[in-house]
């Protein structure tokens, strides 16, 4: 979600029921037609959901929407750990399921 102001969230102190947390206060813009009530919290670990209520929905359904993917993994995860040969002065990268290698030559 784009970033919100920061005097646009009240905090919400935790009670026996529900952690504590932070719900964006400034009204959303909508269509007329539109009579589902939306609701955007912030949780302390800095995780922003929005909330969408429908009165008239018969079911519940929930989606994430996570900001990374598999080109955020670091290099050991998709080419598993490096080699370093240094009689031949190559890195030597295999995948962790052995289907893809990769070498590079250095000079040192």
């Amino acid at each position: 979600m784009a970033t919100k102001p920061t005097q646009a969230w009240t905090s919400v102190a935790a009670t026996s029921e529900t952690p504590a947390h932070s719900i964006y206060s400034v009204p959303f813009e909508k269509s007329q037609l539109d009579d589902r009530e939306y609701r955007v919290v912030r949780l302390s670990n800095n995780l922003e959901a929005l909330l969408i209520s429908d009165k008239n929905a018969d079911k519940a359904a929930a989606s994430l929407d996570v900001d990374v993917g598999h080109l955020s993994d670091p290099v050991s995860v998709l080419l598993g750990k490096p080699q370093l040969d240094t009689q031949t002065r190559s890195l030597r990268l295999t995948s962790p399921d052995a289907h893809t290698s990769a070498s590079i030559s250095c000079s040192w």
